[in-house]
């Protein structure tokens, strides 16, 4: 099982409505649903830049580090044995930016906000006939930060 580390609700920035926002998608511009606002969903601040940055002094980079950084080495049952390898990870799908971690279970799982299936060892993804890509020659990658790179383009 994973758990969502970065909340799936915050409050709309604007003083006037401070609504609960929701982000279903793995996008850090959220639109509220009750005064039409975008928000950054990591600064919690109005989205006033382009489709790839909110306009703010908001460092998403440094945000989603924030948050893996809080994870710690576990051990998961694997489907070659227990392995070794950090709890909190970046989904790794290109389009998402959920930051997921392992609770419970094997290595195989659902990503919190795009629902992909990866292998939380080797962050690859996971075929359902064949289970991870790598088979037994699945490696856990270490702990790893996000570049700007990594966000959704």
């Amino acid at each position: 099982y994973v758990n969502r580390i970065d909340a799936e609700m915050h409050v709309c920035f604007n003083e006037k409505c401070k609504r609960f926002i929701h982000r279903s998608n793995g996008d850090a511009k959220v639109q509220c649903t009750v005064c039409q606002r975008h928000n950054c969903w990591f600064c919690k601040n109005e989205w006033k830049g382009n489709d790839k940055t909110c306009g703010n002094e908001c460092n998403m980079v440094e945000q989603i580090n924030q948050l893996i950084e809080l994870g710690q080495e576990k051990t998961i049952t694997a489907t070659h044995g227990a392995k070794k390898c950090w709890d909190t990870r970046f989904c790794p799908v290109k389009t998402c930016s959920a930051v997921n971690s392992h609770s419970t279970g094997c290595q195989k799982v659902t990503c919190q906000v795009c629902n992909t299936l990866y292998c939380h060892l080797c962050l690859g993804l996971w075929d359902k006939a064949g289970g991870c890509r790598y088979g037994g020659n699945c490696e856990p990658k270490p702990k790893i930060l996000v570049t700007q790179n990594d966000l959704p383009q």
